[in-house]
């Protein structure tokens, strides 16, 4: 019987039959093992030979985010677990003066924020700080970004500091950001003599602005718009583009004969600049200077940093850029000369300026008598009467209280 059965083995159709019957049973057992696992992720890591390796977790207290460019901007501000050489820790600029990491990321202005950029084309941002205190000056900043050069400035967002400038930015759809200084800050610093909560707020910002992988230029509301300010940091490929101030702080005034000025400042979203925002989180200057904001804290980093600058500072200072280099983290910085960005503006001169930043007078009704003389005050003196009755947002309801 086993001989007759082998013969019958050699039947060419046989075993075809039984081979077709072998392929259905793999083809079965596969498609069984794939149903089982339908929910199954693959790893988002790496590669299925470093899966097998167990992953490092992040530092405790380290909020970290995974920044390779790719996916959308939601994606990248959601952390999750990933090889450590993916993560960029979130160093504050001050020990001790900021919420921790992983507060700051649930707060409601967080998402407020994270609404904002997900809806951008580009990652560059423009801010501006201000309260309800200076409401007339931030319109009229708001006017001349939107309204009165061309092209006009994009992805412009707002620092409101107390409710009730954000509320009337909201109800007209103007890009805004409200945070409270308990919201950011680990105490309200402005009982402090050293500083007030302000400078801390927006510098806090800035530095999550670039830790979130966007390019981020910093005003005043004083520095007043004249001509679309990107050719300046465009045409500028440093790592840091500032306007120059002379004396603050006066250590580093006396000895570079010049120091950055916060009130137009650029920092770009790389790898320099977070050594440089590292460099920042390590040290304390509360102790050290006997003021501190924002345009100090900036100044005394690149200070640590042992920036070397160019020659003939004084001079070029009139005309030409002054470029700076942090050998240590090969961080360069440009300070922009008097010519495009003024300090000691002059009137015959209005027409070159980009920003018009004038020193004199710190009150407020300096600084509006020094917009008016250049014709840069373009608010309506009933401009709450008329935008209120207009229904009108964003730039048109600009529009609408700009007085021509």
């Amino acid at each position: 019987q086993l001989k007759n059965n082998l013969r019958s083995m050699a039947n060419p159709k046989l075993q075809i039959a039984c081979l077709l019957v072998v392929v259905v049973c793999i083809v079965g057992v596969l498609y069984m093992t794939s149903a089982s696992t339908v929910h199954w992720k693959p790893w988002r890591g790496g590669t299925s030979s470093s899966a097998k390796k167990p992953m490092k977790k992040p530092p405790r207290n380290v909020a970290t985010v995974r920044h390779n460019g790719s996916g959308s901007i939601s994606e990248r501000l959601e952390p999750f677990i990933a090889p450590q050489a993916d993560y960029k820790p979130l160093n504050m600029p001050c020990p001790g003066i900021f919420l921790p990491a992983e507060k700051l990321l649930e707060t409601d202005w967080m998402a407020s924020l994270k609404q904002f950029l997900s809806g951008l084309t580009t990652k560059r941002v423009n801010f501006v700080t201000a309260n309800s205190q200076y409401t007339d000056e931030l319109l009229n900043w708001l006017i001349l970004a939107h309204v009165s050069i061309n092209p006009p400035m994009q992805n412009v967002l707002v620092l409101a500091l107390d409710s009730e400038l954000y509320e009337l930015l909201h109800s007209k759809k103007i890009p805004c950001v409200f945070i409270p200084a308990e919201m950011m800050l680990t105490q309200s610093t402005d009982e402090d003599q050293h500083f007030e909560s302000v400078w801390m707020i927006r510098l806090g910002f800035l530095r999550l602005l670039n830790w979130l992988g966007f390019d981020a230029a910093m005003y005043d509301a004083d520095a007043l718009v004249l001509k679309n300010p990107q050719p300046l940091f465009e045409n500028h490929v440093t790592d840091i583009v500032a306007s120059m101030a002379t004396s603050w702080p006066p250590n580093l005034g006396r000895k570079w004969g010049f120091t950055l000025c916060s009130g137009v400042l650029f920092f770009r979203s790389n790898r320099r600049t977070e050594l440089y925002w590292a460099t920042l989180s390590k040290h304390d200057f509360l102790t050290t200077i006997r003021k501190f904001d924002d345009q100090a804290r900036v100044n005394h980093g690149l200070n640590m940093l042992n920036v070397t600058w160019s020659s003939d500072r004084k001079q070029d200072l009139k005309t030409k850029p002054i470029v700076g280099v942090c050998p240590s983290i090969q961080l360069t910085v440009t300070v922009l000369p008097r010519i495009v960005i003024c300090r000691h503006c002059s009137l015959r001169k209005s027409k070159q300026y980009f920003i018009w930043h004038n020193m004199t007078g710190k009150n407020q009704a300096s600084k509006i008598t020094q917009a008016k003389l250049i014709h840069r005050w373009l608010l309506r003196s009933d401009w709450k009467t008329v935008g209120n009755n207009s229904g009108l947002t964003g730039r048109d309801w600009l529009k609408r209280i700009t007085d021509h």
